[in-house]
Formats: C-alpha cells, sequence, structure tokens
C-alpha cells in the first residue's frame, strides 16, 4: 500500500493494465479497480463522457461544541440515541457523548454554506436563524458551537452508462453516489466488493468476471439510488410538499414499525448475496450502515 500518488492515464493490454501515476511511476496488474470514489479518475478513463457530479441544493454542515448553555441534554447524553430532525426549513443531527460534548450536523441550502471562504460566524448565524423555527435545541446548539465548522456542497452522480472496460472496474461511489440519506453507501460498496471477488475467483478471465459483476449489481444499485434520491429530495421540499411531509410523517413512522412494513424494506435491509456451495464460504449479509 502506497500513499501520496495521483493516477493521471491507465493502459490495458491482453494481459494486464498498467496504471500511471503523476510522478511518473507506473505499476502492472491483472486488474485496476476504480474505489476512489465520486470524483473517480477511473470513471473518465473508463468512459471519457462519463457524468461527472452535480449539485443537490443542500449543503453539508458540521461541528462538534462542548458547551450549550440554556438546554439541558442529559437526557440525550444518557440514552445515546442518535436524533435527527425534519426542521421546516433546514434536516438537522446530533448526538451527545457522556462528557456532554455535541456532535451535530445540517442539510441547509448550499447558498448557506457556499463559498467555502465564507466566515464560520456567518454559517453558523444563519444555520441558527434556519433552525430558531422548530420546536428543538437545535438553533441553540448551532449558536453555542466556537470550534472548526466543516462544510461543503451535497453532490449526487447520475447514472453511470459503464462500470466496466477491458482490465478496468469501478466499485463503491466511484459508480454509484447513493444519497447520504439513506445510510448505504458504504453497504452498497462492501456489496460490490463481495461480488465482484466472487465473479473473479470464479472465472479465469478477468474481463469476463467484470462483466458478470456488473450485469448482477445494476439492478439492485439502480433501486437503492432512486430510492436515495426521494429520501434526499425530501429534505429539500418546497412550501406545499413540506407541509404534505410534515402531515404524513408521524403516520408513516408509527406504521413504519409494523412487520408488514419491515417485510416491505426487506429488499433494502436484509439483502443477502448467495455464493456457490464450492467456494468454501457462507453467504454474505449486508445491512444499512445507518
Amino acid at each position: 500500500m502506497h500513499h501520496g500518488y495521483r493516477l493521471i492515464e491507465a493502459a490495458p493490454g491482453r494481459d494486464g493494465v498498467t496504471a500511471v501515476f503523476d510522478d511518473g511511476t507506473e505499476q502492472t496488474a491483472d486488474l485496476l479497480v476504480g474505489a476512489d470514489g465520486l470524483r473517480s479518475r477511473v470513471r473518465q478513463l473508463i468512459d471519457p463522457c462519463a457524468p461527472s457530479p452535480r449539485p443537490t441544493g443542500l449543503g453539508n454542515v458540521g461541528a462538534l461544541t462542548a458547551d450549550v448553555p440554556g438546554v439541558d441534554l442529559s437526557a440525550a447524553a444518557a440514552d445515546g440515541d442518535y436524533r435527527m430532525l425534519w426542521g421546516r426549513r433546514c434536516f438537522f443531527g446530533y448526538a451527545v457523548d457522556p462528557a456532554g460534548k455535541v456532535w451535530w450536523f445540517a442539510n441547509p441550502p448550499a447558498s448557506v454554506c457556499l463559498p467555502t471562504d465564507r466566515p464560520s460566524s456567518a454559517v453558523i448565524k444563519d444555520l441558527a436563524a434556519l433552525l430558531d423555527d422548530d420546536d428543538s435545541p437545535a438553533g441553540t446548539i448551532v449558536r453555542g458551537t466556537s470550534g472548526r465548522v466543516l462544510r461543503g456542497e451535497q453532490l449526487e452522480l447520475p447514472r453511470v452508462p459503464a462500470w466496466q472496460r477491458d482490465r478496468m472496474v469501478l466499485v463503491g461511489d466511484a459508480a454509484h453516489a447513493v444519497s447520504p440519506s439513506t445510510g448505504q453507501g458504504v453497504s452498497l460498496a462492501w456489496e460490490d466488493a463481495a461480488v465482484l471477488g466472487l465473479h473473479l475467483s470464479h472465472r479465469a478471465d478477468p474481463r469476463t468476471a467484470i462483466a458478470a459483476y456488473e450485469s448482477a449489481r445494476r439492478a439492485r444499485v439502480d433501486r437503492v439510488v432512486k430510492w436515495g434520491k426521494r429520501m434526499g429530495d425530501a429534505k429539500a421540499a418546497g412550501p406545499v410538499a413540506r407541509r404534505i411531509r410534515d402531515v404524513t410523517f408521524p403516520l408513516m413512522t408509527s406504521l413504519g414499525s409494523r412487520p408488514s412494513m419491515v417485510r416491505r424494506q426487506a429488499w433494502l435491509y436484509d439483502h443477502h448475496i448467495d455464493w456457490p456451495a464450492d467456494s468454501g464460504a457462507r453467504g454474505f449479509a449486508s445491512r444499512d450502515a445507518a
């Protein structure tokens, strides 16, 4: 394992693929696996016309605060729950450790946290104002933040037409960046790794294996990404859609734990990858990462 290298080019051949890095070094192997995330260079090498990430209209803001005066967070610290709040104008989540420190994140409109050179104090002020209308400690928690504030733009990746070519293949966010709202990004990446490994172990030709891997994964990934987009869009709902969401959400929450609803979500949370009997391994179960 080597750190500090940036891939700039790859040259697939009949018996392998050579990766070229920014310092001029080269490495040849049987297969190049692009697990290089949302801004994947391998994706561009596989298909120069592949889509690029695009803004969702939401931002990501997060921080750790040690003191929230005037708010009793002892219950949150005691139960250890991760609280997520569908605010009127902004989604907010937080957790409290036993010492009383609060880790929080929010998904405001991107204009609140961009550009990145905007002072943290201005971001805190505008974000707290978005949360003040809600019956929650969110606004106070944000105002109590005095340390470093991390922020950035939330991006999504349109459907990638090709995950593989010759001896190059994509896994994880490089192939399918699902909305963070799903909690499924890591789960899908593990599933990719398991299915790719399965096909590589049962096919002598890596090119045949990666084509079979893409074929096996497409339908499930497309379904999860589509479901995730609906979840993410709910965070950026307009005035009318927000009212409908707020009215129906308590009902959906109360129904969510019913056996019938649990069964309906089994396709997502209880996905199972079957391994051939001669593989010497048991099946691989993928569950949500959230």
